[in-house]
């Protein structure tokens, strides 16, 4: 086998995988097999695998802040979370990490509503705002961590470990569509902080 790789298909609100594999036959001719597409189950997979790969990243969770706050402090786009000290950057990382495992787990299991998510990330927005941190910044660090999340799954071959493309996929999405929430309503907030500010 030469190379395995997934595709994802979004047909109206669902997601059928198929898995593309080239490797070679007997008299060493390249050949591409391609598996019947493959309904990916709504919410059931991700949850399933969910709790064994945020395990991974708690467990990890020492090194990633330590990476992360050497990446954000190298970049020039996110100079003023550079700048803030060591014990505050570290915290913040960790408590958007911890609300990550927390709630994502809450929202998969339809614990949590949208609404209250929608209602933490808004808050912290306005937060930002008032501590002077550009928006651009904010959502900068937010992609960062989700990268940085990813890098840490794949990274420990989690594929490997037992579990298909197909789950992978579908947990990605899922952190993803997450991740893209969060952005939206930290947008949101921090906006609202701008407009109480002009109204004050």
């Amino acid at each position: 086998m030469i190379y395995k790789t997934v595709f994802v298909l979004n047909r109206c609100g669902t997601f059928y995988a198929v898995v593309i594999s080239k490797g070679r036959d007997d008299t060493g001719r390249t050949i591409l097999r391609m598996s019947p597409w493959e309904k990916i189950s709504q919410k059931g997979g991700a949850v399933m695998i969910y709790h064994n790969l945020m395990e991974l990243i708690q467990r990890n969770e020492a090194a990633i802040i330590e990476e992360l706050v050497y990446e954000i402090r190298g970049q020039e786009e996110t100079r003023h979370y550079g700048n803030l000290s060591d014990e505050m950057l570290n915290e913040r990382l960790h408590h958007v990490l911890y609300n990550v495992y927390k709630r994502l787990s809450n929202w998969l299991h339809n614990n949590t509503s949208k609404n209250v998510v929608f209602a933490y990330y808004t808050g912290l927005g306005r937060e930002r705002y008032k501590e002077g941190i550009p928006l651009e910044e904010v959502i900068q660090v937010l992609f960062i961590i989700k990268k940085k999340i990813y890098h840490h799954i794949t990274d420990r071959k989690a594929v490997d470990n037992g579990y298909t493309l197909h789950q992978i996929t579908e947990l990605f999405y899922y952190v993803n569509s997450f991740f893209d929430k969060i952005a939206y309503a930290i947008i949101v907030g921090y906006q609202e902080g701008i407009a109480i500010r002009a109204c004050a």
